[in-house]
């Protein structure tokens, strides 16, 4: 859970810093994260955590924009 938690603030901390507009695409990225948290890294799954949070980059509503594993 450790290592899940550490790759989630890495992901949230990179949306926050790099992500080209600073409304979110209207997504409400900053709340939706933190009210995801703890849901997403509570899963044991890799795949499925994989999966919930490429939804979660996905929310953001732009094409090209998502979260994948290393091997892609």
């Amino acid at each position: 859970m450790e290592q899940r938690a550490r790759i989630f603030d890495k992901t949230e901390r990179t949306v926050l810093k790099h992500y080209f507009d600073p409304a979110f695409n209207g997504s409400g990225w900053p709340e939706r994260a933190r009210r995801e948290r703890q849901r997403i890294i509570a899963i044991d799954d890799a795949e499925a955590f994989e999966l919930a949070m490429h939804e979660l980059v996905r929310s953001l509503g732009t094409s090209h924009t998502g979260f994948f594993h290393q091997s892609v």
